[in-house]
């Protein structure tokens, strides 16, 4: 290995193929593979069965009506848990953590009045694709940024749709221009109607990570500054990390079907709202971003 490479990007470094349990990972392969990839992909195809037939008639961006997005939850929910079960993740830990208690600066106690109100952003660190399905059974269900390819995978796209994410194209300026704009519609919406308008969540760093790092955040989620729900995940297994990496997606779901119980943890950390910072525009986005990231690194 060269020292300074493996220094420059460690973030993305798997670093736990040593510890993986040879003989956990034969055991899980002989006798609960099959039946756990015939549970992941019947979960995953009736789920995207079932958004397709309550989307019937509409177009990817139409108004829904609030029983169809009723049913569109309520459904997907289900079945997102029955995917995480048929991938070891036998129960979600549910972490509440104070802002307060990792960021010295923050106010414990604010004079506005309108700090109960929801966020219309959600954050959280990336580590894996099992994110996404971690994020679909919170109570939020939000929909996600995404990159565009991922309107065309096969049932993951009709998933996404239903969940009213909000595609962009990385690589196209207008694209991403474009993206924005949406987002802040969908910002707008939701603060004239958050009961039927689905929240956003954004992966603030752009990429995954091994877990261990935070890199810098992209200023998507901050131009608008607006309140941001922030949440954390941590998967805690000693011998495996589900972290989407080198490995590519194929493998990555391959090890993580073979691993008896991968624990995670799901840190809930609140609302941060941005008042104290006294940002006066769009411009001091990277203000906003650090506070927000030195709340994640201390946590």
């Amino acid at each position: 290995e060269d020292p300074v490479m493996g220094e420059k990007y460690d973030p993305f470094r798997r670093k736990d193929i040593s510890k993986w349990n040879r003989f956990e990972m034969y055991f899980c392969a002989v006798f609960f593979l099959p039946a756990r990839l015939i549970l992941f992909v019947s979960a995953t195809a009736l789920c995207a069965f079932f958004v397709k037939i309550f989307l019937v008639g509409k177009k990817f961006g139409d108004e829904v009506s609030f029983i169809r997005k009723i049913l569109i939850k309520t459904f997907s929910q289900i079945l997102a848990r029955i995917c995480l079960f048929a991938l070891g993740f036998h129960w979600i830990k549910t972490k509440h953590v104070e802002i307060t208690a990792h960021s010295p600066t923050y106010p414990r106690v604010s004079a506005l009045s309108n700090h109960n109100r929801p966020a219309p952003i959600i954050l959280s660190n990336h580590v894996s694709w099992v994110d996404i399905f971690i994020y679909m059974t919170s109570i939020e269900w939000p929909g996600f940024l995404a990159k565009s390819e991922v309107a065309n995978y096969p049932l993951v796209g009709t998933i996404a749709r239903g969940l009213q994410t909000i595609f962009v194209e990385r690589e196209s300026k207008e694209n991403r221009d474009d993206a924005v704009i949406k987002l802040k519609q969908r910002i707008n919406k939701f603060e004239e109607d958050p009961l039927n308008t689905a929240q956003v969540l954004i992966f603030p760093e752009g990429t995954t990570t091994n877990g261990e790092y935070m890199i810098s955040f992209k200023k998507g989620a901050f131009t608008n500054l607006t309140p941001l729900k922030l949440y954390g995940v941590k998967y805690e297994s000693k011998t495996y990390s589900p972290a989407f990496d080198s490995l590519g997606i194929g493998l990555s779901f391959l090890f993580t079907l073979i691993q008896f119980h991968n624990p995670v943890t799901r840190y809930d950390l609140g609302v941060f709202y941005p008042d104290h910072l006294k940002l006066k525009s769009e411009d001091d986005w990277q203000v906003y971003a650090k506070a927000v990231k030195d709340v994640y690194v201390n946590l």
